[in-house]
């Protein structure tokens, strides 16, 4: 471990982190972990058809253009993929 000092700010947040996960009674640890679950969970639903589009906007495949995404997006919500926006 590097010294305090000489940490980075990206690593320095790490520690702290790390430091107050550690300082957790057990009762906190299993409510940390569970929430973390959940919303990795309700990220996981949301992030797998919803990234998808959005990859799709952000970085567009040949022969997909913004008219096709507008009707793979209809038929999502169509098919409850993903909630209206």
């Amino acid at each position: 471990m590097k010294k305090h000092y000489k940490l980075t700010p990206e690593e320095r947040t790490k520690h702290e982190q790390a430091v107050k996960i550690r300082r957790m009674t057990d009762e906190q640890l299993v409510q940390y972990i569970n929430d973390l679950q959940h919303d990795a969970e309700n990220a996981g639903k949301l992030q797998g058809v919803e990234g998808f589009f959005e990859s799709l906007t952000r970085k567009p495949i040949s022969g997909i253009g913004p008219a096709t995404v507008a009707k793979l997006r209809e038929f999502a919500i169509y098919a409850n993929f993903i909630v209206p926006l």
